[in-house]
């Protein structure tokens, strides 16, 4: 176990941060996949299930390497925030605090630490988790959806449950913009002058 976290704390370090700090990746996301152990532990790989609860975790790891000086907070709130509002369609109500946008609003202690614990996750189905046992600086402490307070002190208010909505009713997507479309294998194989004339077959 000690390997696996050591595994996926290194690759956050050392093949994410460099992406996300140089453009190359402009948004992140969560994996939220909880299975159970034995649904993972399995003899064969191919019949283990991939994923884990990862929705909780993501904002303390990130917050963490914030505090370390390694990303700035103002260029994570881009990528977690703005950048998937404005490609999802979502843009303006969401990933701005703006008068007349949407008040979600994480609220954050970046002198707060706390150590990650899979027994501490609110996933019902599975509390377990690669990240057993890093410690982190940073941690989001209230949680507001849509003006109200979902989260408060670092718990869960009852009252609010079933406050989320979906959000298709707001999202406008925004026109596709394909990149590398050179490099499609419709170009490669019919040349990318056909591919844009919409000649390939």
């Amino acid at each position: 176990e000690d390997g696996i976290r050591d595994h996926c704390v290194t690759g956050v370090q050392t093949c994410a941060l460099p992406i996300l700090q140089n453009g190359v990746v402009d948004m992140i996301a969560t994996d939220h996949a909880p299975h159970t152990p034995e649904e993972k532990q399995q003899d064969i790989i191919w019949r283990a299930d991939c994923g884990f609860p990862g929705v909780e975790t993501q904002m303390p790891l990130m917050l963490n390497e914030v505090a370390k000086g390694r990303i700035s907070l103002e260029h994570y709130v881009k990528i977690s925030a703005e950048n998937p509002a404005r490609s999802f369609g979502l843009w303006p109500m969401k990933g701005r605090i703006e008068i007349g946008a949407h008040a979600d609003i994480a609220v954050v202690d970046m002198e707060r630490t706390e150590v990650i614990r899979a027994a501490a996750l609110h996933s019902p189905r599975a509390r377990i988790t690669p990240f057993e046992g890093v410690s982190v600086t940073g941690m989001p402490i209230h949680t507001l959806v849509r003006g109200r307070f979902v989260q408060r002190d670092r718990k869960l208010i009852e009252a609010t449950s079933g406050w989320g909505r979906q959000v298709t009713d707001i999202q406008r997507m925004p026109p596709a913009k394909p990149l590398n479309t050179d490099q499609t294998l419709a170009a490669v194989l019919h040349g990318p002058e056909k591919v844009s004339a919409g000649t390939a077959s």
